[in-house]
């Protein structure tokens, strides 16, 4: 499980560590003010305190995004590389592109395997 923990500071000044008049050293800030944990002088908090609050975050499960947008596309007699099914999605793209100042638009033929979701392209 996943921890957060709030922060508590004085509720007025702002302050995130206060140092003991007697003997320097830093002080925590609890619910009665701040306590030096080497000599235990106190001194009151100038205004409320915010106190810290620790909240469990249960571990959530990884979400699966599943697109059925595929069903939309044909299915072609394709053998698939990785798994050797011969049936598979298929739709066009164009990539519009320029190299060396000369404008070339290609055709990009893509497929998946309607059995083990493998997707490859042939560009022409």
């Amino acid at each position: 499980m996943n921890t957060l923990t709030g922060i508590t500071i004085d509720g007025v000044t702002g302050e995130r560590m206060k140092f003991c008049d007697i003997c320097n050293s830093r002080m925590k800030l609890s619910k009665k003010g701040y306590v030096c944990s080497k000599c235990g002088n106190i001194i009151q908090a100038t205004a409320g305190l915010i106190e810290v609050k620790k909240i469990k975050i249960p571990e959530s499960e990884p979400i699966s995004i599943v697109d059925d947008s595929r069903k939309n596309f044909p299915k072609i007699n394709r053998i698939c590389p990785n798994c050797r099914n011969p049936k598979a999605f298929h739709w066009f793209s164009t990539v519009n592109g320029e190299h060396a100042g000369v404008k070339q638009e290609r055709t990009v033929e893509h497929f998946i395997c309607t059995e083990c979701q493998h997707t490859w392209t042939i560009t022409r």
